[in-house]
């Protein structure tokens, strides 16, 4: 049995300005318990590898590999081969635990035994605004037809900061991730831990959800992730169709899922369009053709015969501009829905 109760893996590529307090922000939790941290410097071109060599002297838990730029997926599972703890976390280096985050969710999964355990985060946006992001009314455990009605729930909605959907603010089972061979698909760019997570919950009995704060996520810091998205604005629907179509060998839970991922494809693909709007710097034509080749997708216009936004975020007219395929006044109201939020007139 491992003497390491949680291994906690931190990918890292260019994140010198918030490393430090995220590693500090782990090794300053409880210590009534035993943990190793995992950091996977990915070919960073900043300080970070020397960051990570000075924090490996001063806290004896860490553990550094350094390696070549190969994306996230790649580090996670360079960490995961790694690994020795009976739990596993994942942090994202410019990320923060709260200061008893790893001690209420270890707590939890001695008491439950449940096989994945996961908790309430702190959103911190792009404006500095805080969001609290809960799941339930309660605390509580899933199991059977509770667990197989989140499954969908969480197909329905995997980027709506659905809980289920990062594999931050979670500890999953080691012994369960080697016997399934589960790892991060090292071809897909973007929304690679919405797949991990899927394809672990696929062999969870019983997960258990705590109503209290574990984790600060920040978003956008550097922008990070914008280029790969104006790359192949899809990605993330690319990861969504992979997760539907593992469900084909349970016919029944197939049919009742499509539903949900035509909804949650369109969904998707407006949040997509509004960030690479917000995001996008630079050549206005660029931008233009960017959307309208997004504007073009098959699946999306089959999604949006039935579509009914659930987003407070979106303005009635974006599906409608969507369908229609107005690019140009899409971009438009996505401008003003941004300039909006940032003045303070919309939430």
């Amino acid at each position: 049995m491992s003497k390491i109760d949680i291994s906690v893996i931190i990918p890292i590529y260019n994140a010198e300005k918030y490393l430090e307090h995220c590693v500090k922000s782990i090794v300053e939790n409880d210590d009534s318990f035993a943990i190793e941290i995992i950091l996977v410097n990915d070919g960073s071109e900043d300080k970070s590898g020397q960051i990570c060599n000075k924090l490996c002297e001063d806290y004896p838990v860490i553990k550094v590999k350094h390696q070549e730029n190969k994306g996230v997926s790649c580090a996670r599972n360079m960490g995961l081969s790694m690994a020795e703890g009976k739990y596993i976390m994942f942090v994202d280096a410019d990320d923060e635990v709260t200061g008893d985050g790893l001690k209420i969710l270890f707590q939890r999964a001695k008491e439950t035994e449940a096989e994945l355990i996961f908790a309430d985060i702190m959103k911190v946006d792009y404006n500095g605004e805080v969001i609290r992001k809960t799941w339930d009314e309660s605390s509580r455990s899933y199991e059977g037809v509770e667990l197989e009605t989140a499954l969908l729930a969480y197909l329905g909605d995997p980027r709506g900061y659905n809980l289920l959907s990062f594999v931050w603010n979670k500890l999953f089972v080691r012994e369960i991730i080697c016997l399934h061979q589960i790892c991060f698909n090292e071809n897909l760019k973007i929304n690679e831990d919405a797949l991990f997570v899927f394809e672990y919950m696929r062999y969870v009995s019983k997960m258990d959800y705590i109503r209290k704060y574990t984790y600060y996520y920040y978003t956008n810091r550097d922008n990070i992730g914008t280029n790969h998205m104006e790359e192949d604005p899809y990605a993330y629907e690319k990861s969504l169709t992979v997760i539907y179509q593992r469900l084909k060998n349970n016919p029944l839970l197939y049919k009742k899922a499509e539903q949900y991922y035509y909804h949650a494809f369109v969904e998707l693909a407006i949040r997509n369009m509004f960030h690479i709007v917000r995001c996008h710097q630079g050549d206005e034509h660029k931008l233009y053709m960017i959307i309208s080749n997004m504007l073009r997708h098959e699946t999306l216009h089959l999604g949006l015969k039935n579509y009914k936004s659930k987003s407070r975020d979106n303005f009635k007219i974006v599906p409608f501009l969507v369908y229609m395929r107005q690019s140009v006044l899409l971009i438009w109201i996505f401008r003003l829905q941004i300039y909006l939020k940032n003045v303070g007139l919309r939430r």
